[in-house]
């Protein structure tokens, strides 16, 4: 989506990989972009085992306020805080072979450092956490128990559960219809 001329009103795009400092400019500007060469609806095949808090939370933020009709699509693994840029989307699918993992927030490495700096990666972890569940309750109707096992351990949604859980709307494949471009970002 990086040339000047007009696109077509709906347009079918890709993105696969880590949500991150390299990624989020990569998304920003093509939808920017697609904007601004006329798009009004966008299909988004979306694959991603997860990445940044901050980046996820700003995608989520991006993606459910864009002037576009956003169409998204698990058709493998939406893990971690890319789930929440994949609830973003105003109309959401989710391949029959598809599957979402949600898990509380971790720090993977411990610093040197005294205990205010602990409590201050602990303050951080606890505040995190708790931006990224109430997006989730508000967005879907996880059950009491998939809330129970969250505490302590990676949560799978198959997508039969994801559709009751209210994560995606329908199982769905993503397709391009013969004729039209494909665009990866």
């Amino acid at each position: 989506m990086q040339s000047d001329t007009s696109l077509p009103g709906t347009v079918y795009t890709t993105f696969a990989g880590p949500i991150d400092q390299q990624s989020l400019p990569r998304i920003f500007h093509n939808f920017a972009a697609a904007t601004q060469r006329g798009v009004k609806v966008l299909h988004l095949l979306f694959q991603s085992t997860g990445g940044l808090i901050g980046d996820g939370i700003s995608l989520y933020n991006y993606l459910r306020t864009v002037p576009l009709d956003l169409h998204i699509y698990n058709t493998g693994s939406v893990h971690s805080i890319a789930v929440l840029g994949y609830l973003a989307g105003k109309h959401r699918y989710i391949s029959a072979t598809g599957s979402f993992m949600i898990h509380k927030v971790y720090f993977p490495t411990h610093p040197a450092g005294d205990a205010s700096r602990f409590k201050a990666v602990a303050d951080a972890l606890v505040a995190d956490d708790a931006r990224i569940e109430a997006i989730l309750r508000a967005h879907t109707n996880i059950p009491a128990e998939k809330w129970a096992l969250y505490q302590n351990q990676d949560v799978i949604f198959d997508a039969q559960q994801a559709v009751q859980c209210g994560i995606a709307h329908s199982i769905q494949e993503f397709q391009v219809p013969p004729g039209n471009q494909l665009f990866h970002i």
